[in-house]
């Protein structure tokens, strides 16, 4: 028995080409790309040339401003999400176990990198030693680890 349905060969679809280019225009798109390459090529050059001139020590002293920054950062936010945890839980909120959750991963996060920036600072590094030293983390801290939840 055949099918109610029979196939129907379709015509192929045409693709849409572009109109062709004139000769002109073809070395004005040339044009354009050997400049995007050069200017690739040269930013290379300059990245290059600035990392020959930074020390390993300067490298160093980037990388644990950049992890202190990232640190404050993630305690910032480790704070507002305990103070969310904190209105939620008060309040009854429907939100409140996710709430906790999300401030307890940010504090397990906070104390990984906390370890880090300690263990920089025992290994000599004053940018680290400055953070830890710092009293405006001390309060973030306080506010991040000191707060009843629950």
């Amino acid at each position: 028995m055949g099918s109610q349905w029979q196939s129907v060969s379709l015509p192929p679809t045409p693709l849409r080409r572009a109109a062709p280019r004139t000769p002109a225009e073809q070395a004005a798109n040339d044009a354009i790309v050997d400049a995007e390459i050069a200017r690739y090529f040269h930013e290379a050059e300059l990245r290059a040339a600035k990392k020959a001139r930074t020390t390993p020590e300067q490298r160093a002293r980037k990388a644990a401003q950049d992890e202190t920054r990232k640190l404050r950062v993630l305690l910032r936010e480790t704070a507002d999400a305990a103070r969310w945890a904190r209105i939620e839980t008060a309040l009854d909120g429907f939100m409140a176990f996710e709430c906790r959750a999300k401030a307890d991963a940010l504090r397990t996060k906070v104390t990984q990198r906390t370890a880090k920036v300690y263990t920089k600072a025992a290994a000599g590094c004053m940018v680290s030693a400055a953070f830890i030293a710092d009293e405006s983390a001390d309060e973030l801290y306080r506010e991040v680890f000191n707060t009843p939840v629950g």
